[in-house]
């Protein structure tokens, strides 16, 4: 037999249920009022955000309690939920204590008289999106004046966008680049050595298909009446609806630079080696008649020796002296000019070897003038060189360390090598007269002496020899010294590697 549920029983469900449906509002995020036609404000759920506790102003119209303009915004939108009944969303904005909050509102019809209002702060997402929209506008003014062009594509490959910059670049209007595909066959796009670059391997392709960046691609577009150099590099978005971000650099001014550099260079290379070859047999044949006229010189003396004054010997030992002077003269700039010319093809040389062979060739002097020569034989590495123009530079410059010694003192010259970087540097320090360091610069060049020849001996070509030698070689030479009667160091480098000569 079933019992009929008492009228108290279900007034206690019903109070539960009011009370559980009261629970579950005031647990919702949101503001909620009842309205009636009028837009007089029926009940609300207490809510901290409210403007006014509800209590004052249950029973009150909204002209009375809100803002004009949204009391206004509210009454419109009562008249037309009710008039459609169904329901209706707007978005409205209220100033208190001098902060603004947004909310999106949804009115429901409850009856023909009545509405339901259920307000959301949304001052956040509202924020979010004015700084979106204002980041979108920043990003959209560069894209469209940066002044490297770019354009984007879909997971396809199809051209979907592309900024201004990128027209000029690649010598198409926007409307037909947006009618190609990043691998379409009216590219026609040449590499950095003037091959024709296959679609699989433009960089944009490549970044697509290999998911990664492709970046620094050196490219020629060609199209009829129209050549472009670019620097292409291009990037996967990982986005829905997006394939690649392709961007172009103008390298146009940098090739032309290229270009010119390139003729400059083969000019100059052509004017050198003239030049070494005038100095060649310039000096070459302008010793034979040097020597016959120092020959004549030697016969004149010889048959008029007995009958010339004293004025007159002195002057044909003038002339004798000045025609060796000159003859040695022409020597040197005969082994300057043979530098690179004449010496062994270079190869690995084990830079010990080549010090041992400068001694030997300089022992006669080195027992001379009782040198004390000191290096670290384990310390000497194998290097790319001519092994002939290695010896030679060697020679040279301990030669150099061993004529310019103090007087009364036998020469200390100390030998070592270290590594820097990408190249080995070579030391010669000496204990001699020293270089006074305004004169650093003219140490180097053809026939420049810092000294008389009363003083010292030589033609003022050794050391230009042997900056010849190391640039050659790809590196450079330099002296440091403290001053006069310092001493004095001469560093040289080659490099650790091979280079192309």
């Amino acid at each position: 037999m079933t019992t009929k549920p008492s009228f108290s029983d279900t007034a206690v469900d019903h109070q539960i249920t009011l009370n559980l449906l009261n629970s579950m509002i005031q647990a919702l995020p949101d503001l909620i009022f009842r309205l009636n036609d009028q837009g007089y404000l029926l009940s609300a759920k207490d809510d901290p955000n409210l403007l006014l506790p509800t209590r004052d102003f249950i029973g009150r119209p909204v002209t009375e309690v809100l803002p004009p303009d949204l009391a206004r915004l509210t009454l419109d939108r009562i008249t037309e939920t009710l008039q459609r009944q169904q329901r209706v969303c707007y978005e409205y904005s209220i100033t208190a204590q001098g902060k603004t909050s947004f909310y999106e509102a949804r009115m429901m019809p409850l009856s023909e008289h009545e509405v339901l209002a259920i307000a959301r702060d949304i001052t956040e997402q509202v924020q979010a999106r004015e700084v979106l929209l204002s980041t979108q506008k920043r990003l959209t003014a560069i894209f469209d004046i940066a002044p490297v062009g770019i354009s984007v594509t879909d997971e396809q490959g199809n051209i979907i966008d592309c900024n201004p910059e990128s027209e000029r670049l690649l010598g198409i209007s926007k409307a037909d680049h947006l009618a190609r595909n990043y691998a379409d066959h009216h590219w026609t796009i040449h590499a950095e050595d003037d091959s024709l670059l296959a679609p699989e391997d433009f960089a944009s392709v490549r970044a697509l298909k290999e998911n990664r960046s492709i970046v620094g691609q050196v490219q020629e577009i060609r199209h009829p009446g129209f050549s472009s150099w670019i620097l292409v590099s291009a990037t996967p978005l990982n986005l829905p609806g997006y394939g690649v971000l392709i961007a172009y650099a103008d390298i146009n001014a940098l090739k032309r630079t290229e270009a010119l550099l390139a003729e400059q260079k083969a000019e100059l290379q052509h004017s050198n080696a003239e030049l070494e070859q005038f100095s060649y047999v310039a000096s070459h044949d302008l010793r034979q008649p040097l020597r016959m006229i120092n020959s004549y010189l030697e016969l004149l003396h010889k048959q008029l020796e007995q009958t010339l004054s004293d004025e007159q010997q002195t002057m044909i030992h003038f002339a004798t002296e000045a025609a060796a002077r000159l003859d040695h003269m022409l020597v040197s700039l005969l082994e300057y000019s043979r530098v690179g010319r004449r010496g062994e093809p270079m190869r690995r040389v084990n830079s010990e070897l080549a010090l041992l062979e400068a001694l030997r060739f300089l022992q006669p002097q080195i027992d001379e003038q009782q040198a004390e020569i000191r290096f670290n034989g384990e310390e000497w590495p194998v290097v790319f060189a001519s092994p002939d123009e290695l010896t030679r530079l060697l020679q040279n410059l301990i030669s150099n360390s061993i004529k310019y010694h103090q007087p009364n003192q036998p020469p200390r010259i100390t030998l070592t090598v270290e590594r820097q970087k990408n190249f080995w540097q070579f030391n010669i320090i000496d204990q001699g007269i020293g270089i006074d360091p305004t004169q650093f610069d003219r140490l180097f060049r053809v026939f420049q002496r810092l000294h008389s020849r009363d003083e010292f001996e030589g033609s003022g070509i050794g050391l230009a020899i042997c900056r010849k030698i190391v640039e050659r070689h790809g590196g450079q030479i330099s002296v440091t010294s403290e001053g006069l009667n310092q001493g004095c160091c001469f560093s040289f480098t080659l490099p650790a590697q091979a280079i192309s000569t």
